[in-house]
């Protein structure tokens, strides 16, 4: 079994304390605009070709993603 000697538990704090030290770039813009044009087209999609019975709950779940 490996060592688990020097690890330590991932938290909120230790986490908080890592992206204080190395901070995160900002997303770009176009993500908002991509994740928009995403939901619409989900959407669009969704009245042209509505998904059958079996597939209805792995639609919903993709369109709470994206909505």
């Amino acid at each position: 079994m490996a060592s688990t000697e020097g690890l330590v538990p991932i938290t909120r704090a230790f986490l908080a304390s890592y992206y204080d030290k190395y901070p995160f770039p900002p997303l770009s813009d176009d993500v908002s605009r991509l994740y928009s044009d995403m939901a619409s087209l989900i959407q669009l999609l969704a009245l042209q070709s509505p998904p059958s019975q079996g597939f209805r709950s792995h639609y919903i779940t993709v369109c709470f993603l994206f909505v």
